[in-house]
């Protein structure tokens, strides 16, 4: 079963989403580095809402990523969570590595190893990439 990490950061300054610079913006990651779902919400209440611990908010998106199961979990303190740090630093080396996913790729490896995780995944996209190419 996957983690989706649900967590926010306070008081968005950017005019155009927040012009009256109350609020936070939320986030949803997946523990491999999906990013899943953002949204700008009044509070933290609002935050838990919009990303669906406390509804059936973005369910049918993280049902559609992950069918085998999934778990949510608030994280209050996210610059103190290793786990998310980790999905972070995932979410990063995807993006360096070219990888904008529409639906996540299964990771091999194990989560103790994450580099070489990343390295299989990037070795193997290459050659899906190349099988295309020649058809």
């Amino acid at each position: 079963m996957t983690t989706i990490y649900l967590y926010c950061l306070p008081k968005i300054r950017d005019q155009k989403l927040n012009p009256n610079g109350k609020g936070v913006q939320a986030y949803a990651i997946s523990e491999d580095g999906v990013a899943l779902a953002s949204r700008v919400s009044d509070d933290v209440n609002f935050a838990k809402h919009d990303l669906g611990l406390t509804s059936n908010e973005c369910h049918d998106k993280y049902k559609k990523y992950f069918p085998g199961g999934y778990e949510l979990e608030w994280i209050a303190l996210p610059k103190h969570h290793a786990a998310l740090a980790l999905a972070l630093e995932r979410n990063t080396r995807r993006a360096m590595a070219g990888d904008v996913p529409d639906k996540p790729k299964k990771w091999k490896g194990k989560a103790e190893d994450p580099d070489q995780e990343i390295l299989n995944w990037k070795r193997d996209h290459e050659a899906a990439r190349k099988e295309k190419d020649l058809e």
